[in-house]
């Protein structure tokens, strides 16, 4: 039964007309009961995952085309290349490292390590994971680490758990003009 046909019955709840058999009529204003709330059970349903799609904020995804990139905020970068990689998340509190990056930069969202022979410090570029759920943004390769060779890729995160939610992903890097 569709969303119009539940709000029409419902409000012939209020106008309800006498019926000759009284059982008959408690039967059908129970129904009507209930279908009011499946109702608003559903409106319920509809607004948490209205407030959900919020939370994740469809509208902060950016468009990606035709060596364009526009971000929420309406920003266009260019982008002349792309490449695939694969995409691990490190911190400085990992065994290892520290607050200054391999560059001599103090590390923050958007440092990436590298393998410099595949991709040059200083390169400015923007990350998004191939499976659409991640975003990491704007980014430059201003670190190295132990295990980054070729096409892989250290992404910072200041806190551990971060890094556990990104996990491994394969990502599509966009080289920026």
């Amino acid at each position: 039964m569709d969303l119009k046909t539940l709000l029409l019955m419902s409000m012939t709840l209020d106008s309800w007309s006498e019926r000759t058999d009284e059982e008959d009529r408690q039967q059908e204003v129970e129904r009507i009961r209930q279908l009011k709330d499946s109702l608003w059970r559903a409106s319920r349903s509809l607004k948490e995952l209205e407030r959900e799609a919020e939370a994740s904020d469809p509208d902060e995804m950016p468009v990606i085309a035709d060596g364009y990139i526009t971000l929420p905020t309406g920003e266009v970068l260019t982008y002349s290349d792309t490449a695939t990689i694969r995409a691990t998340a490190y911190t400085h509190t990992d065994a290892g490292c520290d607050m200054t990056t391999y560059t001599g930069t103090t590390v923050h969202k958007g440092t990436v390590a590298v393998d410099p022979r595949y991709i040059p410090y200083g390169t400015r570029m923007f990350i998004v994971s191939n499976d659409g759920a991640y975003v990491y943004g704007i980014a430059v390769a201003e670190d190295c680490g132990g295990d980054i060779k070729g096409d892989r890729m250290d992404l910072y995160f200041p806190t551990f758990n971060e890094c556990i939610q990104f996990g491994r992903r394969v990502c599509t890097i966009y080289f920026l003009d």
